[in-house]
């Protein structure tokens, strides 16, 4: 019997040894790639998104390798990164799918919920089929909330010369913005507050709301400085 549970408890160990082994790996490649990416979604977004899914696992379970490789692999192949062509044939991440020993099943699962994640993807109707990646989906999408929100924006209208607030910019529509100028807190309203909606399971719900709130104090406290009378609209 001691015998038996020590022979488990190798196994057990070696399971995780060699997992930890190959998401390592998997973290160099994308390392390797998203270095340089000045378009939010470099490696700290990725670290941020792994870390949430799992937070989030927690409580909604899954499988851990499954939904740290979607989280590591969700934005090699960005268009922003890559360009549209390549996007599609989701070069990189069968690349980096094929450097690992993963059964054929699963790096379909992976490759198949990689390429559901994203929000035009999501105004498509494209969503993730395993609760793996709707839990890599949510801890994406929260990214993009709240204080991280704040950081990204305004180092994003940094590095691209963007204007983070114009008064004559001001909750212009989508319609009106399409090959115009935009700036950051416009693109809060035709996207960032709307990704709540968005959102599959109870923990990413749950945070998601936090995150929305923060987003919408934040607004209040900058239209209440910026205008000093202005009425904040309800949203």
């Amino acid at each position: 019997m001691i015998w038996q549970e020590s022979r488990e408890c190798y196994i057990r160990e070696r399971f995780i040894c060699h997992f930890r082994m190959m998401l390592e790996k998997v973290r160099k490649e994308v390392e390797n790639l998203l270095w340089k990416d000045a378009s939010w979604h470099g490696m700290d977004h990725i670290q941020r998104v792994e870390k949430l899914s799992l937070q989030f696992a927690e409580t909604e379970k899954g499988d851990l390798e499954i939904i740290s490789l979607i989280a590591l692999l969700h934005d090699v192949d960005d268009y922003k990164l890559v360009g549209e062509e390549q996007s599609k044939e989701m070069t990189n991440t069968k690349r980096i799918l094929e450097m690992t020993d993963l059964s054929s099943e699963r790096k379909e699962v992976v490759l198949r919920e990689v390429s559901s994640i994203g929000y035009k993807k999501a105004l498509k109707g494209i969503f993730p089929q395993t609760l793996e990646g709707k839990i890599v989906s949510d801890a994406d999408k929260c990214d993009a909330m709240g204080a991280v929100w704040l950081l990204r924006a305004y180092q994003y209208a940094i590095i691209h010369h963007q204007v983070f607030f114009e008064k004559n910019l001001f909750l212009q529509s989508v319609k009106d913005q399409q090959g115009g100028e935009t700036t950051a807190v416009n693109h809060l309203f035709e996207k960032v507050l709307k990704l709540k909606e968005f959102l599959f399971t109870e923990a990413g719900k749950k945070e998601a709301e936090i995150r929305h709130q923060w987003m919408i104090h934040f607004l209040q406290e900058f239209f209440r400085e910026e205008f000093f009378s202005y009425t904040f609209p309800e949203v």
